[in-house]
């Protein structure tokens, strides 16, 4: 309970002090010192010469202790007395050997705290719960600390018997990341949403969102040997699921909390989702993008009325920037993935498949921090178990920035290095905590996908089921096409969005051709005389190669003084036609070599 005290162990209620607001059983008055004084000198003394004079070291009246001052007034935390330089008392590690099971934020009792503290005589105690060898201390509610053994955590060495400073600004720093949450935000985290909420979320985004299509692709079916349906959420409003979760999140909003507006940090898809969301509900939205952001969804989410702040080269700078805005304003910060509305938003797609495929068998979706698999796997579970059967969800995420792998193999979330990836929309360095929990007991497997079985794929998708997806959009249909999932009956491809810069789907289609073997780029020395050009062109138009690009010259490393080398960009129509037009070449003695372009 926000601002609420806890009684001293043993303290029984009455009356108050009018002096300084003291209850007979210690209770402290809120804003007692209002007016400025310090409690009377009756209750002065913090009790620790009354215990050790009974012979008592650990018991008697506890100090009281307000539970997560921060998001309290303040106004309880003056420190007392402070002990002669150089002295060290002993802690009390009482509260180790009693056992105590947590804190009363955690429905256990409070921790006491130690005698005299260390070099903090009469400053407040910690509550230190002991929740798994871990917990929060009172001055800094969100910064773990030692739990079952007793000992702080050392973060700062000062003067003996000087209380450390700055302690607040470090602990509004640690806040203003974006795990930091509320309460009740944290304690949602361990409970998977039931299908009554999926089905009350559903409700709730009628007319909002659309039910998207699911279409059967004939093409993938002969290659997994099973049907297989792909869903069309590239052709969601804004161009993506993210809508979903978005819209619930900011439904699910209070009055005060519309008033304060809301904040959010994207490079595309999370920003036009809280944007349309916002301006449905009449809700100021703030999105904080990086700069190089690619121009359509830079004036799609300016479209739809949010205020857009360009701040850093990578999306790492908008979010710490987004958590600090929120801190200063009051703005409602809009995570990504890593909120329980956000998972039953997204979840709602689960319902549609389900819905629309009773058959269902397999799913395949992409995985980022988690929100959408999350979602997904939670109400598909939730509808088809109810009806007696089960269906098998696999997880997809890109080689180059695969958090779940490790994250599930060690059994809880950890930040892994990323690479590059043309999917850069789940390019995403640590699982959400959210999600994490919830696709560690319903998500069956989770594969990973190369680059070039991205590009493959969404070079198929266009050329076979005549769609625009983006790179993160494709990797179900690349894990289908990598041979990473087995057709055991009807099996959905979730295709996640469709907003892909043109610049970059000029980039991808390229490079899904070189992966398919249909384009090469071909370096080849020839003698430097008249007619060499032609005879290689005779030769690659009867192989049937189509020359898209010619570059000729005479300097190059490891050429001859009497040679020129050509480099040539050839279609042809795959691997076996690629490697025809090779041995056409070399029989008529040139020496051609494929590069990387």
């Amino acid at each position: 309970m926000d601002g609420a005290y806890l009684s001293p162990r043993g303290a029984r209620g009455g009356g108050r002090c009018r002096s300084c607001g003291m209850g007979d059983g210690g209770q402290l008055r809120p804003h007692a010192a209002s007016r400025g004084e310090h409690r009377c000198r009756r209750h002065r003394s913090r009790g620790v010469p009354a215990r050790r004079a009974a012979g008592d070291p650990g018991g008697g009246a506890r100090v009281p202790r307000i539970l997560h001052p921060d998001r309290g007034c303040r106004r309880d935390r003056r420190p007392g007395g402070v002990p002669r330089p150089g002295v060290q008392r002993p802690v009390d590690r009482s509260v180790d050997a009693g056992g105590r099971a947590g804190c009363a934020a955690a429905g256990g009792a409070c921790a006491p705290a130690a005698a005299d503290g260390v070099g903090r005589q009469g400053a407040p105690p910690r509550c230190r719960p002991r929740r798994r060898g871990r917990g929060h201390d009172r001055r800094h509610p969100r910064r773990a600390v030692r739990g079952a053994s007793g000992r702080f955590r050392q973060r700062r060495r000062g003067l003996p018997g000087l209380p450390r400073v700055g302690d607040r600004r470090e602990a509004a720093a640690r806040r203003s990341d974006l795990e930091h949450r509320s309460a009740d935000e944290e304690a949602s985290r361990v409970t998977i949403p039931t299908l009554a909420e999926f089905e009350d979320a559903a409700a709730t985004l009628r007319g909002v969102v659309s039910h998207t299509p699911l279409e059967e692709s004939q093409h993938l079916s002969d290659l997994l040997g099973v049907p297989v349906h792909l869903k069309l959420e590239n052709l969601q409003r804004t161009g993506s699921f993210k809508i979903r979760g978005a819209a619930y999140r900011l439904s699910r909003l209070t009055e005060q909390e519309r008033s304060r507006g809301v904040v959010a940090a994207s490079a595309g898809n999370h920003a036009q989702g809280v944007a349309l969301a916002a301006q449905k509900l009449g809700i100021p939205a703030t999105i904080f993008m990086p700069l190089g952001v690619p121009v359509p969804k830079l004036l799609a989410t300016r479209g739809y009325g949010a205020e857009v702040v360009l701040e850093g080269a990578t999306v790492e700078t908008p979010l710490r920037l987004a958590a600090e805005f929120a801190e200063r304003t009051g703005a409602v910060l809009i995570h990504p993935f890593d909120h329980r509305d956000i998972i039953v938003g997204q979840g709602t797609l689960g319902l549609e498949l389900v819905h629309d495929l009773p058959e269902l068998d397999t799913v395949l979706v992409g995985i980022g921090g988690g929100g959408l698999a999350a979602g997904v796997a939670a109400a598909v579970r939730a509808r088809t178990e109810a009806e007696g059967r089960r269906v098998r969800i696999v997880g997809v995420q890109a080689a180059n920035s695969a958090a779940y792998p490790d994250s599930l193999a060690a059994g809880i979330p950890l930040d892994v290095t990323t690479r590059p990836t043309i999917a850069d929309g789940i390019a995403v360095a640590r699982p959400g905590d959210a999600p994490f929990a919830i696709i560690r007991e319903l998500v069956d497997e989770v594969v990973t996908v190369d680059e070039d079985d991205i590009a493959r794929a969404l070079l198929v998708l266009l050329e076979r089921a005549k769609v625009v997806v983006e790179p993160a959009g494709a990797v179900g249909v690349a894990a289908i096409l990598a041979g990473k999932v087995q057709g055991t009956g009807p099996t959905v491809s979730i295709l996640s969005g469709g907003n892909i810069d043109p610049l970059l789907l000029q980039r991808v289609v390229a490079h899904g051709l070189a992966a398919s073997d249909r384009y090469m780029t071909l370096k080849i020395p020839l003698p430097d005389r008249p007619g060499q050009l032609a005879r290689v062109s005779e030769l690659l138009a009867s192989a049937g190669a189509n020359v898209i690009e010619v570059l000729h010259t005479r300097h190059g490393q490891g050429l001859q003084i009497s040679d020129v080398e050509l480099k040539l960009s050839v279609e042809t129509r795959g691997a076996e036609h690629s490697a025809a037009v090779i041995t056409t070449l070399t029989d008529a003695g040139f020496h051609p070599r494929i590069v990387q372009d």
